[in-house]
């Protein structure tokens, strides 16, 4: 049972999200010979502000 977080910048839609994570569990399920309803994915919305990268906070950049 594959279970894939996604962390991303908030900010996409529901419909954009929802497209997203029907390719990730077609392409896990492809590769893996195993059925869509064994992924699971989690999508992490996070604010610029919560996100560092080299010590620059991406709300910065």
């Amino acid at each position: 049972m594959p279970v894939v977080h996604i962390y991303m910048f908030e900010g996409r839609t529901d419909d954009q999200k929802s497209a997203m994570a029907q390719g990730v569990t077609k392409a896990i399920s492809e590769a893996a010979g195993i059925p869509d309803s064994a992924t699971t994915i989690v999508i992490h919305d996070t604010k610029r502000s919560d996100w560092a990268q080299g010590g620059v906070m991406a709300s910065d950049s």
